[in-house]
């Protein structure tokens, strides 16, 4: 197996330069985030057919329950993925220990 010569002073340089780094990643992130958020609530804007802001009542009533169910959607996906990753974990493990 080839290894790369990496020494400890390798490593701690490393760190160092993420140290430094934090805080123009923790504004790109921050960033991203708030793109994001504005990408997708103009994505469920436009899904229900409003208008750029809602502005009546029942327009943001209607935009908040849509934005519920499609958080709800994606958090149910995440559970069954993750559901399906365990289970497959399981069965490898569980296969291992019969092979044994």
């Amino acid at each position: 197996v080839l290894w790369p010569d990496f020494s400890m002073w390798d490593f701690v340089q490393c760190v160092v330069h993420y140290q430094q780094s934090l805080p123009q990643m923790k504004m790109a992130r921050q960033a991203l985030e708030k793109k994001l958020s504005v990408r997708r609530r103009r994505s469920d804007v436009e899904a229900l057919g409003l208008s750029a802001t809602p502005t009546t009542s029942d327009e943001r009533r209607r935009l908040v329950e849509y934005q519920t169910t499609r958080e709800n959607r994606i958090a149910r996906f995440l559970a069954a993925v993750r559901q399906e990753r365990l289970a497959y974990f399981e069965g490898l493990t569980g296969e291992a220990v019969a092979a044994s």
